[in-house]
């Protein structure tokens, strides 16, 4: 019956992630209900992540990004990520319980907070500035995850990115954040 029940969660999560977002709103707190345990819901969830992300932007890197800013990106996300799985490492179970009560408060809420409009500029460039806006996203991706993407497309679109842009860069530090991120649960737990 439980595995039945978690495929339930898994398959409720993963298609409304998809058609809108916010699938890990559905998630975490479906799994934390049931009692499994964060840390291993954490680092479920980001595994989960770092394949479903990888398809995504894979499709996307050839029409969207250029190599240059993709690559100046995988630092901010990969450093973030590590520096997130080693945090909700260090905390108690019930601390990051208590944690995630209020992200996933904070990241019910942005979901109702007016996107930015996209840009029709098709040569546009990572700026510098969101440099460290995507760190701290990368941290809070690593120590938890849900709002993760509506973070990541507001930034991009607040900096002049096309949508498809801010898709296919959301996509990309997802994929190297989750993946530093899971190293650490993987190894740490």
């Amino acid at each position: 019956m439980t595995i039945i029940l978690l495929l339930a969660i898994s398959f409720a999560a993963s298609f409304v992630g998809t058609l809108a977002g916010s699938g890990g709103l559905i998630g975490m707190p479906s799994l934390l209900l049931i009692g499994l345990p964060i840390h291993q819901i954490i680092g479920s969830v980001k595994f989960s992540n770092m394949i479903s992300s990888f398809s995504s932007f894979y499709i996307l890197f050839k029409k969207q990004l250029k190599l240059k800013d993709a690559l100046q990106l995988i630092p901010f996300a990969l450093f973030g990520g590590l520096c997130g799985g080693l945090l909700a490492n260090s905390f108690s179970e019930k601390a990051m319980i208590l944690l995630a009560i209020c992200l996933l408060t904070v990241a019910l809420i942005m979901n109702f907070i007016k996107k930015p409009q996209p840009s029709d500029e098709s040569d546009w460039h990572l700026p510098k500035k969101v440099y460290p806006s995507l760190f701290g996203i990368s941290v809070h991706d690593g120590m938890f995850g849900p709002g993760l993407a509506t973070m990541l497309m507001y930034t991009f679109l607040r900096n002049g990115a096309t949508y498809p842009q801010s898709l296919a860069f959301t996509r990309f530090q997802t994929f190297i954040g989750c993946t530093a991120t899971f190293i650490t649960y993987f190894h740490g737990r």
